[in-house]
């Protein structure tokens, strides 16, 4: 099993926001496509006003755990797992 290492980089994500509810579908980083291939766990947290709402997602064998920020809309790639 990998282990986690943190990352904290802005990324753009494809997400559905419906009733309240966030649906990350697929993010860009280092230059690749990740498709979301299923959301894990999900949670919230709060840093002042803002409201993070984070997400575990799976691409493959690899986690990814990325962050929402309600207080600038983005996206920030916190952690990954990379199995292969």
């Amino acid at each position: 099993m990998g282990a986690y290492q943190d990352i904290h980089e802005p990324i753009a994500v494809e997400a559905v926001f419906r009733s309240g509810r966030i649906q990350p579908n697929k993010f860009w980083w280092s230059g690749r496509e990740h498709k979301v291939e299923q959301v894990t766990y999900r949670w919230q947290d709060r840093r002042g006003q803002a409201r993070l709402r984070f997400f575990s997602v799976v691409n493959g064998t690899d986690v990814y755990e990325i962050c929402f920020d309600s207080s600038n809309c983005q996206w920030i790639l916190c952690r990954v797992c990379l199995e292969g």
